[in-house]
């Protein structure tokens, strides 16, 4: 049953004010370099600015033929990269344009007649044809400090030439579960695994053998991680009811200071926040609906935060009612 008592020490923060607190208390780790390969997820330690125009050259839309300047239909085939006057030349799709094109024919569009390319009507100038830096110009940011690399985003830099970028380093998580029910075996621990899972698109996680429902030997190991990782995630022990101890442990340590005590949410009210000698310590409830809530409203938005970015939900999807005002976590 929940305590009343409990119930008063909770000061459930909604989830504006939450996200503030992130961004105040914790700021991005180390930045490191890594080549684009390995670049997807991570993100940006610094401004990504164009060192040249994309595409490179005026290039060609489709498979067809470049035509010159020309007061006639009928162009001469030739096979040059400068075009004369009513002249035309192969282009195939994503190729530099001839010198003097003033628009490609569709493959399709075009009629062969011996040595010559007829075309249906005068075409407009520029028609399927990409010019130099339509899609981006030399000296462009092309992507913002904080930013995450998508794989449409790493495939940009690597077209812009780039083979490496520098990046936050991803946070080092370890996640505790707590409980003298799985140290016994009398139940197994399951949720460190869907924890481990939502972290690790963000995350270097590590997982501890569950410890015991014990006040000291929760504050020793939650200490201990707080030595040796950026992140420190605790899961059960945390409650409304008498099963509230991982939470008294941790806020009890030395140098622990309490920012939330209970997020405005529902299921996942009771998951808190500490920071402990400037290192956060997340405590989520275990039971699964509400262990998937606080990871999803505070730990992930957390991780991004330790790397620069918005403190958002990672690729969270749902269904929202037209006309409600969610800005306040309601």
């Amino acid at each position: 049953m929940p305590s009343p008592v409990l119930e008063g020490l909770f000061k459930y923060v909604d989830l504006r004010s939450l996200r503030g607190i992130l961004r105040r208390y914790f700021k991005p780790l180390r930045v490191e370099e890594v080549d684009i390969a390995s670049s997807i997820g991570r993100f940006l330690a610094e401004d990504v600015v164009a060192p040249k125009d994309l595409p490179e050259y005026d290039v060609s839309h489709v498979d067809g033929f470049a035509l010159s300047s020309c007061s006639e239909l009928s162009y001469r085939l030739v096979a040059s990269s400068s075009l004369g006057r009513c002249e035309a030349t192969y282009v195939r799709t994503g190729e530099p344009v001839p010198e003097g094109t003033v628009a490609v024919l569709p493959v399709e569009a075009a009629r062969i007649v011996e040595d010559r390319v007829v075309a249906p009507r005068h075409l407009e100038e520029g028609s399927e044809v990409i010019r130099r830096g339509l899609d981006v110009a030399r000296s462009e940011v092309v992507a913002r400090r904080g930013s995450e690399i998508t794989p449409a985003r790493a495939r940009l830099l690597a077209e812009l030439g780039l083979s490496a970028v520098k990046v936050f380093a991803r946070p080092r998580v370890l996640e505790v579960p707590v409980g003298t029910e799985f140290v016994s075996g009398t139940r197994r621990e399951t949720s460190s695994l869907v924890v481990r899972s939502m972290c690790e698109p963000l995350a270097e996680v590590a997982t501890s053998k569950p410890v015991e429902d014990s006040a000291e030997v929760v504050r020793e190991v939650v200490e201990e991680g707080v030595g040796s990782y950026d992140v420190v995630v605790t899961i059960g022990g945390v409650s409304l009811g008498d099963n509230d101890l991982t939470f008294r442990a941790v806020s009890s340590l030395g140098g622990a200071e309490v920012l939330a005590r209970g997020i405005a949410v529902q299921p996942g009210r009771v998951t808190s926040l500490v920071s402990l000698c400037e290192k956060p310590v997340v405590m989520l409830p275990g039971l699964i609906q509400s262990t998937v809530s606080g990871a999803v409203l505070l730990l992930q938005p957390l991780l991004k935060v330790m790397q620069g970015g918005e403190p958002v939900a990672h690729y969270l999807t749902g269904l929202l009612r037209l006309g409600h005002d969610y800005t306040d976590g309601g």
